[in-house]
């Protein structure tokens, strides 16, 4: 099937005005002692629930005194304000919020409250464990301001979608680009700037819309219901355990029926000599969980692709290459990939 493609500014300016409401909600906080705030309301059955009544129990209590403060007054929402610092609030790794009722318990790990405030107007309670995305809460504003469009999954939807590893958008490199930081300021100023590219490609039956900023991509095909991906890697670790950073997309194109994007993967310092290296991704679209067979290609190339990344710092760099870092990286390399 042939497309055309068009490939340019976002014509809605509404929704990219809009959306800097969303870069200023994810913007840096300011210096010194900060944290954010949790808030959230509770529902059963369509109902709102008076978190005070019996049967009905919330951790963190009200009583915990590892917060600066936690309070409820029905109907308002229960507040749960941390402890600051200078790095933000002062919580838990494993931070969540549970609600029991009865015999069940609703677990809920919720969006960062690390410096800024979450609210959450309504959870549908449910037995089970729920991971809200960070980066759905950051389109938040969008989703409430368009009520005539759909788009899923978000916080004021079907909550069944957070229990799961849903609507994910993979990566499979396919080449290396060299850029230099000046080149890559150009097009996150340009991302910024503009806050949405399109890229559209059509055919007689449909139009197919694709619009990106930094690691969400939002697709459409009828310009009502949108969906709302994470890019994202396979796993977001390398092989010998360091965490890799997020990544984020510079720019969207499509060739022979496939999307492809420009984006840029940070290591932070746990590759010596490489911080940030850019790419172009083939784009891997999962509305459900990933098959295992799938999720292990895409590992296997991740494991090389990041192997090749550790050899070239060698090459490029010998004076920030740490001499012990390689030999064990390498071991490790050779001891996953051997056949059993």
């Amino acid at each position: 099937m042939n497309y055309r493609l068009n490939i340019c500014v976002v014509k809605k300016r509404i929704l990219a005005i809009f959306l800097a409401t969303v870069i200023q909600h994810m913007a840096a906080a300011q210096p010194g002692p900060y944290s954010g705030i949790l808030s959230f309301r509770v529902f059963n059955n369509g109902k709102m629930v008076n978190l005070n009544t019996d049967g009905w129990k919330v951790s963190p209590a009200i009583d915990d005194a590892f917060f600066k403060s936690i309070s409820y007054r029905y109907p308002g929402y229960y507040l749960v304000n941390p402890r600051s610092s200078q790095s933000g609030a002062i919580l838990n790794k494993d931070f969540h919020v549970e609600i029991i009722h009865l015999k069940d318990t609703m677990k809920i790990f919720m969006p960062s409250i690390n410096y800024k405030e979450v609210k959450i107007d309504s959870i549908p309670f449910a037995n089970g464990i729920y991971h809200i995305p960070q980066h759905l809460y950051n389109v938040k504003p969008l989703v409430d301001y368009y009520k005539a469009y759909t788009f899923t999954p978000n916080i004021n939807g079907d909550w069944s979608l957070f229990s799961k590893e849903v609507y994910q958008c993979y990566l499979e490199k396919v080449q290396d680009v060299q850029m230099d930081y000046s080149a890559y300021d150009y097009l996150h100023n340009y991302t910024e700037l503009e806050l949405m590219n399109n890229l559209s490609y059509h055919d007689e039956a449909k139009s197919n819309q694709y619009y990106y900023l930094d690691n969400i991509i939002i697709y459409s095909n009828n310009n009502r219901d949108h969906k709302i991906y994470l890019v994202r890697e396979i796993s977001d670790t390398t092989f010998w355990g360091s965490k890799i950073g997020e990544t984020k997309v510079c720019f969207l194109y499509a060739q022979n029926n496939q999307v492809y994007a420009i984006a840029s993967r940070n290591f932070g310092a746990y590759i010596p000599g490489i911080i940030t290296e850019f790419g172009i991704y083939k784009l891997h679209f999962y509305d459900i969980p990933i098959n295992v067979r799938e999720r292990q290609r895409l590992l296997v190339l991740l494991n090389k692709e990041i192997y090749q990344s550790v050899l070239k710092t060698k090459a490029l760099d010998n004076e920030h290459n740490n001499l012990l870092f390689l030999p064990r990286v390498s071991r490790l390399y050779n001891k996953i990939t051997l056949k059993p």
